[in-house]
């Protein structure tokens, strides 16, 4: 069984919820606690993409209704193995980029007063 790493657009994330705020379902778990959750289906790619994606996420749409204008599509998803040598080691061996150019950016974390999930941009 393989596995995936997923790289998902929060700002897609975001602007299709602001869109579409059916997206998001309201889940009452054991405890008593409610959550907002998103369903995503990840499909495959009929042909690997330029940086080595395999497979794409989109939100789960089963059941509802696309609405015009808002991208579902969340974002790549890039196979990745463990064992013998890391994956990043592998893809450069086969003459692949290990991480896509996008994410080869430098992401800053949130300090403990910046980041709190009321600060999301949906």
């Amino acid at each position: 069984m393989s596995s995936l790493r997923v790289s998902i657009d929060i700002d897609k994330l975001g602007a299709a919820i602001k869109q579409d705020p059916n997206l998001i379902e309201k889940v009452t778990f054991k405890d008593g606690t409610e959550h907002r959750m998103i369903k995503v289906n990840i499909m495959e790619r009929k042909q690997p993409s330029e940086h080595g994606a395999t497979h794409y996420m989109k939100f789960d749409m089963y059941h509802k209704t696309e609405l015009n204008g808002v991208n579902y599509y969340l974002g790549d998803c890039y196979p990745i193995n463990f064992g013998k040598g890391s994956g990043t080691q592998q893809q450069e061996q086969q003459g692949q980029s290990p991480t896509p150019p996008q994410e080869q950016q430098t992401i800053q974390q949130p300090t403990a007063s910046e980041g709190s999930s009321d600060d999301l941009p949906f």
